[in-house]
């Protein structure tokens, strides 16, 4: 139970962050090309 709680927040968070830098980069424009996601 405690491994299986550990891994749902972990995709929780991956999730947050992930949608996080997609807001912060629709909304100030800036093109990732980089990491390859603009």
């Amino acid at each position: 139970m405690d491994l299986l709680k550990m891994v749902l927040f972990g995709f929780i968070g991956v999730g947050v962050v992930v949608a996080f830098m997609a807001t912060m980069t629709k909304v100030l424009g800036i093109g990732i090309s980089g990491i390859g996601y603009g």
